[in-house]
């Protein structure tokens, strides 16, 4: 019996419903991990190609004679062979359909972005007809290729011409996502005003009426001599164009050029630290896929210790993904990298308006950029050869995707890390049980698990804090029920004596989750449910 091969193509979920993969003829230019246009019923989709296999009529279980062909293939959307492979393998894991997965991988806005090219191949002596030539000829004075975007349809005339053409030989056809800003200048990057006196006194006078404003001074404070887009700016402060346009026009914020390029002199490692990128900088130049928990208390420099170790993976010509569990933390790491490492950061995460993403997911994927920085979604980022994967704060739980398919951040990282062949750092001041198990049957031998990195002491010599801890309920029993226990009231009233200030943080809203009789342990309770109000 006749095999035929064939392609599956899994789609989007959400316009197709969870278990949306379908069988297409195979042909010269489709291999797994192609992103295609392929029709599904009268409409024209977006999806992977997540198998390439040779099939017969009975094994498909319908005729071959009703296999319809995919539209085309987007150029510069296909993912890596690898993650290709990870992805297969979170799907098994997580027990999550294959769509849903590679959904993930298909950055916004790229159906919104799609254009048709045609480009000549050569051989227009041979061309003939009038209206042929005439086609070839616009091409050639275009450049050699036209583009059909989206909502620019060609003459329906000339669109048969080149469908002509294209059967003979003469055009290719070519579907890709279009770059925003593709074409234009070199967009300028932006950094804080050197003039420190003048943001301070804003800060002091005006911020509180423009809030926004002065939200976006002080984060950029904290990332010294960090040089951003606009677009950037706008994410990572979380403000609107409006804003970022006043701050430019009031010369807070300045322009520096389209060059930025590393000139920070790194702090010297402690003894401590040395050890840690030793260690690291073996597997990276090793191309070993170990794993690594950087076990190193608050301001021990464990991020001192990645960008060392990054900085080798980069000089071996590899590249870096950098993982922090929240968009939040993410600001002062990605300043920390882009005064380091210069232009070839790169952040992805979904606060990111869809043009700016789509622009760094297209930019890593062409190879242009060296390190990702990111949150969770990050991970799913199309690097071809990572050298150093890092996931700092490793214990935290928005490392967990809580919707399907319901990956683990962490988990992926490590798959990641056996494909690429390279380590796995793991950082945190708390470790998860988990990681810290896994260190411990290392220890005993163990294979593929994680050897256990200790940052005891905190950087540049500075000196941890004196901690006290007081039993409350001392003061209950003696009968001077507080908040506030003898030592603490005493080291308030001496703050306040010597005209400083404190801060006091509370592990949750309200004096008490509940009050209670002690005589008769009756609680006020919710008049409409059964929860017990809290104090305040």
């Amino acid at each position: 019996m006749n095999r035929t091969r064939v392609v599956d193509v899994a789609f989007d979920p959400r316009d197709v419903g969870e278990e949306a993969t379908y069988t297409y003829r195979w042909s010269a230019d489709l291999a797994t991990g192609a992103c295609v246009v392929a029709p599904l019923g009268v409409r024209s989709l977006i999806g992977f190609i997540t198998a390439d296999y040779e099939a017969t009529e009975s094994e498909l279980g319908f005729p071959l004679t009703s296999l319809r062909s995919v539209t085309g293939r987007i150029e510069n959307l296909s993912l890596p062979t690898r993650l290709v492979e990870v992805l297969r393998r979170t799907a098994e894991e997580t027990l999550a359909g294959l769509p849903s997965v590679f959904a993930l991988a298909l950055p916004p806005g790229a159906k919104d972005r799609l254009t048709v090219t045609w480009r000549i191949l050569g051989r227009k002596s041979e061309v003939a007809g009038t209206q042929a030539k005439e086609v070839l000829r616009t091409i050639h004075d275009a450049g050699g290729c036209i583009v059909e975007a989206k909502g620019k349809p060609l003459a329906p005339g000339v669109k048969k011409t080149l469908l002509d053409l294209a059967k003979k030989g003469f055009v290719a056809r070519e579907l890709r996502v279009s770059l925003p800003g593709e074409g234009r200048a070199v967009e300028l990057k932006w950094r804080l005003s050197a003039d420190d006196a003048r943001v301070a006194q804003f800060l002091a006078t005006e911020g509180k009426r423009k809030p926004a404003q002065a939200v976006t001074l002080i984060r950029l404070q904290g990332m010294d001599k960090g040089e951003f887009s606009r677009a950037e700016i706008k994410a990572l402060a979380g403000v609107t164009e409006a804003t970022i346009k006043a701050l430019i026009d009031a010369g807070y914020i300045v322009p520096v050029g389209d060059h930025s390029g590393p000139g920070v002199t790194p702090p010297n490692p402690n003894r401590y630290q040395q050890i840690a990128i030793d260690s690291i900088v073996e597997a990276v130049i090793a191309q070993d896929a170990r794993r690594f928990l950087l076990f190193g208390v608050t301001g021990s420099g464990k991020t001192e210790v990645y960008l060392r170790a990054a900085a080798e993976a980069l000089r071996n010509g590899r590249q870096v993904l950098f993982l922090v569990p929240e968009i939040a933390l993410a600001t002062q790491s990605f300043g920390r990298l882009r005064e380091r490492f210069g232009p070839q950061v790169a952040v992805l995460h979904s606060e990111l308006p869809a043009a700016e993403r789509l622009k760094n997911w297209l930019d890593i994927r062409s190879g242009r950029i060296g390190v990702v920085m990111g949150a969770r979604s990050a991970v799913l980022a199309p690097l071809e050869n990572i050298g150093l994967i890092i996931v700092d704060e490793e214990h935290e739980g928005a490392y967990k995707q809580e919707t399907m398919p319901r990956y683990h951040a962490g988990r992926m990282a490590e798959l990641l890390g056996e494909h690429h062949h390279c380590p796995v750092v793991f950082g945190s001041a708390t470790p998860s049980v988990e990681r810290f198990h896994d260190t411990e049957a290392s220890e005993r031998g163990v294979q593929a698990a994680t050897r256990l990195l200790t940052l005891p002491f905190r950087a540049a010599d500075a000196q941890m804090p004196t901690v006290s801890i007081t039993n409350l309920t001392v003061g209950y029993r003696a009968g001077q029920p507080s908040i506030l226990g003898p030592e603490l009231h005493v080291r308030l009233e001496q703050t306040l004596a010597r005209q400083q200030q404190a801060i006091l943080f509370l592990n949750r809203r309200a004096y008490a989750p509940f009050v209670i009789c002690r005589d008769c342990g009756h609680r006020t309770m919710c008049p409409n449910c059964a929860v017990a109000l809290s104090y305040h």
